[in-house]
């Protein structure tokens, strides 16, 4: 393999979002991390990484190009970040060294899993992924993606609802809705105990009792858990949340779109989305790797 390996460095964002924008645009070519488009989004997402971009995010420069690009994204999960090649520097195993060197960051976290996306249609990506032992998670997930401008308010709270920052004391309330909303998920307690220390769950109460709650990750813009109470649903206490949720969220980034992935058959949460917004955009299959265990 011809190329070096490295730590990115700032000076590799304009071409690192290229291969991010070129992967984006060609259904073969998809990953769910990154999903940057333009050099801006980029900057956005890197201003909010868990630690140094440089830290989890590597580059494979050949003759002093960027020719690939991965590594990981820490937050709830930890997930495979590309990998990303240039074309023509394809058939030369950056990919596989890229992911080999992602599982090995991940590791380094003691992290138990390890997530990765592609499209359905990325059958290269798909291949590399299974040939290093990660297996399917499901069927695929329709993302959908919000923008400030599409933003459809639900209007006034319902009534006896009050929305508010998520705190420390709401663990054990918010980890009983989790486990009932996401019987399979893999956050664990203190996943969602930092979340809630870092003030990134915003939380629903009906009549003082906690009944529904949001979390959107700072790092790549992304809606990863909703839940609502079964009390609770069809009151308009999850919409009302949710779209507080996304006005707070422009607030410190106003230019910034935000996304969410959904089954394709969850036809109840896609008409809320929809009411608020919400456009499809993306298909994607998720698979993950035990790191532990």
């Amino acid at each position: 393999m011809a190329g070096s390996l490295r730590r990115f460095e700032d000076g590799d964002r304009d071409a690192v979002a290229a291969l991010s924008r070129h992967a984006l645009a060609r259904l073969e070519e998809q990953v769910g991390v990154p999903l940057w488009a333009t050099r801006a989004e980029l900057d956005v997402s890197l201003a909010h990484w868990h630690g140094l971009p440089g830290d989890s995010l590597r580059v494979i420069e050949d003759a002093g190009e960027v020719a690939a690009f991965g590594g990981i994204q820490v937050g709830g999960v930890i997930a495979v970040v590309g990998p990303l090649v240039a074309p023509r520097f394809r058939g030369q195993k950056m990919g596989s060294q890229l992911l080999e060197v992602s599982i090995e960051l991940a590791g380094a976290t003691g992290a138990e899993w390890l997530i990765a996306a592609v499209g359905p249609r990325n059958a290269a990506g798909r291949l590399l992924l299974e040939r290093r032992g990660f297996r399917p998670r499901g069927g695929v997930d329709a993302v959908y993606r919000l923008l400030p401008a599409d933003h459809r308010p639900a209007g006034p709270a319902p009534r006896g609802v009050r929305v508010r920052a998520g705190v420390g004391g709401d663990l054990d309330r918010i980890w009983l809705l989790y486990r009932q909303s996401f019987p399979i998920g893999r956050r664990t307690e203190d996943v969602w105990r930092r979340w809630l220390d870092e003030r990134e769950v915003l939380v629903a109460e009906r009549d003082g009792e906690t009944v529904a709650f949001v979390h959107i990750e700072p790092v790549a813009g992304w809606i990863t858990h909703v839940g609502v109470a079964e009390e609770a649903r069809g009151l308009g206490v999850g919409g009302f949340l949710f779209s507080t949720a996304v006005e707070d969220w422009w607030k410190e980034r106003p230019e910034s779109e935000l996304r969410l992935s959904v089954k394709p058959d969850n036809m109840p949460a896609i008409r809320v989305y929809r009411r608020l917004g919400f456009a499809p955009w993306l298909v994607l299959q998720t698979f993950e790797l035990r790191l532990t265990g």
